[in-house]
């Protein structure tokens, strides 16, 4: 059962990627890309939050869906990795550049300022 709810999560999360990388298609700049991941580090730190009030610290079927699935589904390394790469081939160095520090900042501040709100 737990492979389903992460099957299931994991296709809603990428369901999500896609329709954001229609809204902001690549033209310059990874923008979808750097959406996605930021999202996906403020719904993973709200779900963690809810699960984490919850009785027993919620189900493991609902976190697997959520957190696992959702927040893996539309979180994804591996396109702002190769994304950055093409940057970079291309010589485009400010914007790969830019591209990395922007990833990192915003997932990683976002979840330092809004974990230490309780």
């Amino acid at each position: 059962m737990n492979f389903l709810w992460v099957f299931i999560g994991g296709g809603l999360g990428a369901s999500i990627r896609y329709l954001i990388s229609q809204l902001f298609p690549f033209k310059q700049f990874p923008l979808a890309t750097l959406l996605s991941n930021t999202l996906s580090c403020i719904f993973i730190l709200i779900f963690f939050k809810f699960l984490k009030q919850l009785p027993s610290f919620g189900s493991q079927g609902v976190a697997l869906l959520i957190i696992t699935g959702v927040c893996g589904g539309l979180s994804t390394f591996s396109t702002f990795s190769l994304e950055t790469v093409n940057l970079f081939k291309e010589g485009q160095f400010l914007l790969g550049g830019c591209n990395v520090l922007l990833n990192l900042i915003c997932c990683f501040l976002i979840l330092f300022f809004l974990s230490t709100s309780d």
